[in-house]
């Protein structure tokens, strides 16, 4: 069984706490660690980076086939109890843009930690290619951040990350991950104790300077680090004269623009020297980079009237072949990409909806679009589905692919194996991910989320219960929430800045109506 082989030249190379890339001499130690089998079943893909610390390696697990990230601690160093630490604070985190601890192995000289393997580049490579971020998506990168470490300072958890900065986030498809929890501590421990280290331009004075830390250390590195995001927008991109170092905190208040929305008031307090002026959660800093999205999504909306009204004389029309924004150009065109679709609970309908949605873009879009859908709900309803639609026959059972209407089905798929489809030239994938944990950070790799439940009132406490997990994530206008007919009041919802549309009966998905279809456009 093989797996696609990960593109090491965008892969993040800094995962040990970034510190100083390998000399000559360590190099030479790289090549000869290759292809090493490491305790019987890791085999050393490459050195990611290497100190006086110890070495982090990718491997492949040779058993199971699939990427694993093995960090090597000297238990020689001082602080090897400190280093040691990350295992403890790795085996308690569950999250889907956390890297999982998956085993902890030791011999004389070394611990080993073996973790997930998370794809993607770091963000600071990321922004390093030059294409400058938008403000659109600086936005969505802090509210992403600011999920993740709302999760850590949670009762649960009480975890301080003390370390953010751009080389310890890495994007994949503009879904972030945080890695090296190398300095992390229990908030209760961090009381007890006074640091004196910082990385130059996001630790707070207080964790440089040996004070007292806190969750508002942890939000003075957000601001600083949105603060570098905005220095590297679009229309900031290349002014600062050190492209690598952090942004200074007094850049200029002319510059910190989002749309109309100015936002220097939220880093202002992010990043106030004294931490009782800041932010005292990450919730309220999360909301009000929601309320500052909103806001610019409005603005971008009224540009984008005024500008349609300068084409035509009135709204809302625009002159033939003029690209509208969408990528492919054509007007009323939903964005290519992939189109996930996710239930709140079991049997909530992903399968139909996902379907329904597939055979809707083929037929509005014909031969101008390719469209399949990937089953990856672990149901096997497609292999029942052809057999239903083509009769039963031997030679199905082995097909991985069948199409109806010009729709590829995809059978059964794993996540490795999807990865290998995203890049097979489809315009539009629709993924039907079922319910569960394990999809979500699969839902928020799509560029469009399509969530859905059932509209029965005893199915309410499912929608509440998943908005309270999901903490405010998906209030962005690439999530889209829709209900089977029923009688719940999507109103409770809409308080929170959430719009629950209906979806219109069927009496068979296959065949679809008017209607459904129509409604389908609409919603994208």
């Amino acid at each position: 069984m093989g797996i696609a082989k990960p593109d090491f030249d965008r892969y993040n190379k800094d995962r040990l706490s970034g510190r100083q890339a390998c000399s000559n001499r360590h190099r030479q130690g790289k090549e000869r660690m290759e292809n090493t089998i490491l305790y019987e079943k890791y085999k050393v893909l490459r050195t990611l980076s290497r100190n006086s610390t110890g070495e982090v390696f990718l491997a492949e697990h040779t058993i199971l086939h699939t990427y694993r990230i093995l960090k090597r601690l000297k238990k020689a160093v001082p602080y090897y109890g400190e280093l040691k630490k990350e295992a403890g604070i790795l085996k308690c985190l569950k999250h889907p843009c956390i890297p999982a601890l998956y085993d902890v192995l030791e011999d004389e000289e070394y611990l080993i930690l073996v973790e997930q393997y998370m794809e993607g580049e770091s963000l600071k490579a990321f922004c390093a290619r030059g294409e400058g971020l938008s403000e659109k998506l600086i936005l969505e990168f802090a509210v992403q951040i600011c999920d993740i470490m709302q999760y850590l300072h949670s009762s649960e958890n009480q975890l301080l990350y003390l370390d953010l900065k751009p080389e310890n986030i890495l994007v994949s498809e503009h879904c972030l991950s945080l890695v090296d929890f190398g300095t992390a501590v229990p908030a209760e421990e961090a009381k007890e104790r006074r640091y004196g280290f910082g990385t130059p331009g996001y630790a707070a004075p207080e964790l440089r300077e040996g004070g007292r830390v806190s969750e508002r250390t942890d939000i003075y590195a957000i601001g600083m680090l949105i603060r570098w995001m905005l220095e590297r927008s679009g229309e900031n991109c290349g002014r600062n004269t050190n492209p690598n170092g952090p942004v200074p905190v007094h850049w200029g208040r002319r510059h910190i623009r989002t749309g109309q929305v100015r936002i220097e008031k939220i880093l202002d307090t992010c990043t106030a020297q004294d931490p009782s002026g800041r932010y005292a959660a990450v919730s309220e800093l999360r909301r009000d980079l929601l309320e500052a999205a909103a806001k610019c999504r409005r603005a971008r909306t009224d540009n984008r009237i005024t500008r349609d009204s300068d084409f035509s004389g009135r709204r809302g029309k625009m002159p033939e072949g003029t690209d509208d924004g969408i990528k492919g150009g054509r007007k009323g065109q939903p964005k290519k990409g992939r189109i996930g679709v996710y239930g709140i609970h079991r049997m909530a309908g992903t399968t139909c909806t996902a379907i329904g949605l597939a055979l809707s873009l083929k037929k509005r879009w014909g031969r101008k679009v390719s469209v399949a859908i990937l089953e990856m709900s672990g149901k096997e309803d497609f292999e029942k589905l052809e057999d239903w639609y083509f009769g039963t026959d031997e030679d199905t059972d082995t097909k991985e692919v069948f199409t109806i209407r010009g729709v590829d089905f995809w059978k059964n798929i794993t996540e490795e194996r999807a990865l290998s489809l995203y890049n097979r030239g489809y315009d539009y994938l629709i993924l039907d991910l079922g319910s569960g944990e394990r999809m979500k950070k699969e839902l928020l790799r799509c560029q469009e989320k399509l969530v859905i439940g059932s509209g029965v009132p005893w199915r309410e406490q499912d929608w509440t219960a998943y908005f309270e997990t999901m903490d405010g994530v998906g209030l962005t206008e690439d999530w889209n929430y829709v209900r089977t007919p029923g009688g719940i009041r999507s109103g409770k919802f809409e308080q929170k800045g959430v719009r629950i549309h209906e979806m219109p009966p069927a009496a068979s998905v296959l065949e679809g109506t008017k209607e459904l279809e129509e409604w389908f456009a609409r919603l994208f």
